[in-house]
């Protein structure tokens, strides 16, 4: 207690031992003896009344490639594009790691659930995929993914081309009677957000003469499983470095002084499925009157709870906004990379 924030600056950069084993003169960027941050813990908050503190005293610069190392009244720092990746910054990457350890994934991984799992309580495979399905994956939305008017069409990311599901009609049947049993307020609350889907074209009532041609697979919960196969069982989930890191956006979220925030409305549902896939997306309903046989319904959409929703979405997301580039280039560049699945954080220095 009672030391300046200069005099435990000093502490730090002691124990840190940032020290140069040449003359000033023969300096170059890779003389510097930098310690890493892996086992570091964060000791004092720097304020901007202490900017002074960070003021660069000395300069050490590479090739035009290299980054620059600079050396402050905190000792030596280093900043500028990486050759790993031209679209970071160290300096930013290292302080961020310093501060919040391994938990810029963890926190990535929990909002990206949060958002993306609005479907029935589905929860995706934790388990990374192989790069080889990212790329298979990756290669079916770019064959696939076309413009038809003003939507995109595309079609779900099925593992194998020749693919099998077991009837699921008996499972539906059963957990439609569990539904109708909760009461009147949740048959009534379903019932206008189907007839809200009909009147959106995101859903059709399938003729009853075809119910008995094709069977039946419904995706409210595609993870269900009949036989031991659910339908995300036989889909690839996609490459997720499609969704941008939410700890970057958050980072150029903060640097505007007015923030700006914005919502595709139901994201999901703005891409069309190819015709030949919709049958694996149909359910059943018949508002609430047990003695009837259920109608049978088919999603013209993408859906809550399918695997592979949230990739070809954020796919789907980017490749209109480059289509716009050229002629909107400050609005591609907010739904390209400042969008964390369906939501926007972007800002500005004016309200104009």
């Amino acid at each position: 207690m009672g030391k300046t924030i200069e005099e435990k600056a000093d502490k730090m950069r002691n124990i840190s031992n940032y020290e140069v084993d040449c003359d000033k003169d023969d300096l170059s960027s890779t003389d510097l003896q930098i310690i890493g941050y892996e086992n570091a813990k964060p000791t004092i908050l720097i304020g901007i009344r202490n900017a002074r503190l960070a003021v660069p005293i000395e300069t050490i610069e590479g090739n035009v490639d290299d980054p620059i190392a600079t050396r402050s009244r905190l000792g030596w720092q280093v900043y500028g594009a990486s050759k790993e990746d031209s679209t970071g910054f160290v300096q930013v990457q290292r302080v961020v790691k310093c501060l919040c350890q391994d938990r810029d994934e963890d926190l990535h991984k929990m909002v990206k659930e949060h958002l993306t799992l609005e479907n029935f309580g589905v929860v995706p495979s934790s388990a990374s995929l192989d790069s080889k399905e990212n790329e298979k994956a990756l290669k079916l939305m770019k064959q696939h993914t076309i413009r038809e008017g003003d939507r995109f069409e595309t079609r779900l990311l099925w593992k194998n081309d020749a693919y099998s599901l077991p009837d699921s009609y008996p499972m539906a049947m059963k957990r439609l009677s569990c539904l109708e049993n909760k009461g009147p307020k949740v048959i009534q609350t379903i019932d206008e957000s189907i007839k809200d889907y009909m009147e959106k074209g995101y859903g059709s009532n399938c003729i009853s003469e075809e119910t008995g041609e094709i069977k039946n697979r419904f995706v409210f919960d595609a993870a269900a499983r009949v036989k031991g196969v659910s339908l995300n069982s036989v889909l690839f989930t996609g490459p997720e470095d499609l969704s941008m890191s939410i700890v970057d956006i958050l980072r150029r979220f903060r640097e505007h002084r007015i923030g700006i925030n914005g919502d595709i409305a139901e994201i999901y549902h703005q891409v069309m499925i190819n015709e030949e896939d919709r049958n694996s997306q149909r359910f059943i309903w018949r508002n609430g009157d047990k003695s009837r046989k259920p109608d049978v319904y088919v999603m013209n959409v993408m859906t809550f709870g399918t695997t592979c929703s949230p990739s070809l979405a954020q796919f789907v997301k980017n490749l209109n906004a480059t289509e716009h580039q050229n002629q909107y280039p400050r609005a591609a560049e907010a739904i390209i990379r400042n969008h964390y699945i369906d939501d926007l954080l972007d800002g500005a220095d004016s309200v104009e």
